[in-house]
């Protein structure tokens, strides 16, 4: 088994790019899917009812990943975390025993743009803004991290 931290600002098209790589095999942990599947009507940006107990769910489920004694599956679980700061990253690839950790990272203009088709865009951009700044903060601190 493969596990892969995928990481990045609202927008920058972590699901997207999980989508495009993964296999009939493969699991993907998103909190935005599991809201979705606890019933939200919106893709992003999730009422508390929904949001909380699909966080609840995302944790237990990187724990038992995390548990793993030594799976031995021909598959790749992706993790999709929003995870700005190096330090955060580094905290979830130790508990998730991720084998790489994929950060991406998109211009702000074209993250803001993205943003418009969000159920609330201007929070969204403030969410944006934050992660872009906390990433600036120590994005030198990493290695082995894919920025595309």
């Amino acid at each position: 088994m493969t596990v892969v931290l995928v990481c990045g600002p609202p927008c920058a098209g972590k699901s997207r790019w999980v989508a495009d790589r993964m296999s009939s095999h493969d699991q993907v942990i998103d909190r935005d899917a599991i809201a979705v599947e606890l019933g939200s009507p919106r893709s992003h940006n999730h009422h508390a009812e929904f949001n909380t107990p699909a966080e609840f769910r995302v944790e237990f489920m990187l724990d038992q990943l995390g548990r793993r004694p030594d799976w031995h599956f021909d598959n790749t679980v992706y993790v999709i975390r929003s995870a700005p700061s190096a330090e955060q990253r580094a905290e979830i690839a130790g508990r998730i025993r991720a084998d790489d950790v994929v950060v991406l990272v998109e211009p702000r203009e074209v993250l803001v743009e993205r943003a418009q088709s969000r159920p609330n865009p201007e929070a969204t951009v403030r969410i944006i803004d934050w992660w872009l700044g906390k990433y600036a903060e120590d994005q030198t601190r990493e290695s082995s991290v894919w920025v595309l």
